[in-house]
């Protein structure tokens, strides 16, 4: 028998039987495509998170140190803030496209795949069908997942499919395959070795056959944390030390405070956990993966609020482990008399609380995708795309963070103040200080700061003036004169 027929005989059955889901998933990745590339085009993605990581990932591809404009540090190494390797797996992308929308696009597809795996482990534990595609629905419309999407590229936003995949490969007893996609997967970011610890642990309670591969895995994510934020970040960063190693002992003594106040870290875990009809809390030896997310969030990193609630990209983890979470549980609980009695219920109420809080209580951005205003604000953007096209790509640029995802393949500097401005003297300067801009256009800089830099720009004789319609700038360096620009005293 010719071994392409029988290839060909088994995917084509393989497609007729999971002709549905294959459309489904099609269909969620054009949606997150229609909102993640209108979004791009809307210049709503900033330098923090998009361009920081994937300018990194354009300079792996041109065989470059991935050196980033960190708003702390400076300019460092990427490693000198993330330990954050698997992304360059994105790299090759650009040795055929130098598209600034490559990694938004392979972020949105990717996500879409993870739907994919995401059935093949429920159908494989859930009898159920209209369970399987219920929890299907909660996990694609998991507000935190929405909110998650669109800060674009993000290591942990890009490691949704990995993540998924590594929990099928337990699933299904791959374990060869299991480590290379577990090393992978802590390749996304050096906080993913509490994952998998508390994977681990999971491990050791699963399966007999995989106890002694829980032991390892713990081993390998402390041994892990320990060399990254011990050995290779501070050998990276400016002062030798890993920039967010909390205060152990305060994490300690005000863990229970921390984990539950303020309130809106009640409200986030209670909004989680109904968002998948409480199922995980039916599975105590995965419970610790899904507590170590809320604990890195909310107690060790304590003072960042953004961590707290459900938007940003914290979330991206936290959905694939609700589900896998959700998945197991039925799949313990389905053999009850009870749960057969109740499980068409817990389906419905687990498609209308999905509805109720991306509809009601959240406004998930997938909202925006039946707003017929969404589209038309696409394209009312010509004038900044006119803006964009008049600013040189010449030497340093400098400007500020909506704008410098256009200009990320460049030698690129986030405006901040005047006392960047003398310290990288760079050739170009553009922003735009429109009124009623989104604030996170101008982060970690202000309106009245960039008006007063107007002014000291114009009365300084080190740059000329090529571009002013009154609320947006170019200024380019003079090449006969010096940049010494005086700046305020009281400037940060």
């Amino acid at each position: 028998m010719d071994p392409y027929y029988n290839f060909k005989k088994s995917l084509l059955s393989y497609f007729r039987s999971r002709l549905i889901i294959l459309i489904i998933t099609s269909i969620y990745s054009l949606l997150i495509l229609l909102l993640v590339v209108n979004r791009f085009w809307q210049f709503e993605a900033f330098y923090y998170n998009q361009g920081y990581y994937e300018s990194s990932v354009w300079n792996i591809s041109r065989f470059k140190p991935p050196i980033v404009d960190h708003q702390a540090l400076g300019r460092v190494n990427i490693f000198a803030d993330h330990f954050i390797p698997s992304i360059f797996l994105l790299s090759p992308l650009y040795w055929f496209t130098k598209s600034y929308l490559t990694t938004p696009v392979a972020v949105s597809i990717g996500v879409g795949i993870s739907v994919l795996i995401a059935y093949e482990i429920a159908s494989k534990l859930i009898r159920s069908r209209f369970l399987t595609f219920s929890l299907l629905f909660a996990y694609m419309f998991f507000v935190g997942l929405q909110n998650a999407l669109i800060t674009f590229l993000d290591p942990i936003v890009l490691m949704t499919p990995f993540l998924m995949f590594l929990f099928w490969t337990i699933l299904n007893d791959k374990i060869k395959l299991f480590y290379p996609i577990f090393l992978i997967n802590l390749g996304f970011k050096e906080t993913v070795a509490s994952l998998g610890l508390t994977l681990g642990i999971f491990l050791f309670f699963y399966k007999k056959s995989w106890k002694k591969h829980g032991l390892k895995i713990i081993l390998i994510s402390i041994t892990y944390a320990l060399l990254v934020t011990r050995l290779i970040i501070p050998r990276f960063a400016p002062s030798s030390n890993f920039f967010y190693e909390p205060n152990w002992i305060l994490v300690l003594k005000e863990f229970l405070p921390r984990f539950f106040f303020p309130l809106i870290k009640t409200q986030t875990i209670f909004a989680s956990l109904a968002a998948f009809g409480f199922l995980p809390l039916f599975i105590p030896f995965f419970l610790p993966l899904i507590l170590q997310d809320f604990i890195l969030r909310f107690v060790v990193v304590y003072q960042s609020a953004l961590r707290w609630d459900l938007g940003l990209h914290y979330n991206a983890n936290l959905a694939v482990l609700l589900f896998v979470g959700s998945v197991l549980s039925v799949h313990k609980l389905q053999d009850y008399k009870f749960f057969k009695k109740v499980y068409i219920p817990l389906a419905i109420f687990i498609i209308f609380i999905t509805i109720i809080f991306h509809r009601f209580v959240y406004h998930g951005p997938f909202g925006l995708l039946y707003n017929p205003e969404f589209y038309k604000h696409t394209g009312r953007q010509q004038f900044m795309w006119d803006f964009i096209r008049k600013i040189p790509k010449e030497g340093k640029i400098m400007t500020q963070s909506n704008l410098a995802v256009f200009f990320t393949h460049e030698d690129l500097y986030i405006i901040r103040d005047c006392q960047k401005i003398n310290r990288y003297k760079p050739d170009v300067i553009a922003f735009d200080i429109r009124s009623g801009q989104n604030p996170n256009n101008l982060f970690p800089t202000d309106e009245k700061t960039l008006r007063e830099l107007t002014k000291i720009l114009d009365n300084q004789s080190g740059y000329s003036k090529l571009f002013d319609d009154g609320s947006r700038y170019i200024y380019t360096k003079r090449k006969d004169k010096e940049v010494v620009i005086k700046c305020p005293q009281n400037e940060y």
